[in-house]
């Protein structure tokens, strides 16, 4: 199965490049949406959608991994999965909209939550 990955960032610009960069990730990701690309934020799923649309993927076959309230609401409300992750410097966000909740990104089997 072929993955399509996607960034829907409230960041700036300048900071995502940044970090895709410095990390030498940025060429895993096939569509990169910022604050500048939306006139939104969440939890307005605006740049959930538009980065479902520029991947040609319907928003229903989207799995959204968050780890801010806002974040799970906006993908919620795009009608898109989601799997909240319980971020350690995200604070104690409320995730529970979310459809599976974790906080070890590293035991999770994607295929299985796909399906």
């Amino acid at each position: 199965m072929k993955l399509k990955l996607g960034i829907a960032s409230s960041a700036h610009e300048r900071l995502i490049d940044y970090t895709l960069e410095k990390f030498e990730i940025k060429q895993l990701f096939d569509s990169v949406i910022s604050a500048e690309d939306i006139t939104h934020g969440k939890p307005n799923p605006e740049i959930l959608l538009v980065c479902a649309r520029k991947l040609k993927v319907n928003p229903a076959e989207c799995l959204v991994v968050e780890d801010a309230k806002l974040g799970v609401e906006a993908a919620k409300t795009a009608e898109m999965k989601c799997l909240g992750y319980r971020n350690p410097s995200s604070g104690k966000q409320d995730l529970s909209k979310a459809d599976l909740i974790t906080d070890d990104l590293s035991k999770l089997d994607i295929q299985k939550l796909l399906l």
